[in-house]
């Protein structure tokens, strides 16, 4: 889409929004073309306060500009709520993975619950507005992790025990007897899951 915009002349500004450098994919193709004068790259380094700011993105739009927005759900919902029914621009979405099936289907046990890791020793209680995920770093764990919303799969465990709820749009259903995505899944009776972390 930016070479066809770069060829018929139309102006436009690349913004490719990634955790650190080791994340980013296309560079060379981006960095090594006249492209290279369109881009702007965005690293938060996995805090969210560095990263993409979509009401400023918005307010600095000309009137009538398209706005083309690519990524994880999280990303295209603060673009939403940034425009927030704001007719200036003409916002147009393409997401990475589709809403998991327990979220549209309105089954979503926000109850608090315990992981076990069993490989770290440790113990979290999972509160009601944080992820298994979240929790786990800020208790020290580490976790390969991208997306955040279920669908890359970076952040896959082997669930040892316990009654997962899975809200991913990654795993298979032979796969969820074993595994669950620690961004997205809940405990299924709020009670107790026991990871291989």
């Amino acid at each position: 889409m930016a070479l066809a915009l770069l060829v018929r002349g139309n102006p436009f500004d690349l913004i490719v929004c990634a955790r650190d450098e080791s994340r980013l994919i296309y560079t060379d193709e981006l960095l090594g073309t006249p492209l290279a004068n369109h881009v702007r790259f965005l690293l938060d380094n996995g805090n969210p306060e560095n990263g993409f700011d979509a009401r400023e993105l918005l307010a600095a739009a000309t009137p009538g500009a398209q706005v083309d927005c690519c990524g994880p759900n999280s990303l295209m919902d603060a673009e939403r709520s940034a425009a927030d029914g704001d007719s200036k621009v003409e916002l147009h979405f393409e997401a990475f993975g589709a809403t998991s099936d327990s979220r549209a289907s309105g089954e979503d046990n926000q109850a608090p619950f315990e992981v076990l890791c069993r490989l770290s020793e440790i113990t979290v209680l999972v509160p009601p507005a944080q992820s298994i995920l979240d929790t786990l770093l800020e208790a020290g764990v580490e976790v390969d992790h991208s997306c955040k919303e279920g669908w890359c799969g970076t952040c896959l465990t082997r669930c040892v025990e316990g009654t997962p709820m899975h809200r991913d749009t990654c795993l298979s259903e032979a796969d969820r007897a074993r595994y669950l995505a620690v961004c997205t899944a809940r405990c299924k009776d709020g009670g107790q899951l026991m990871l291989d972390i």
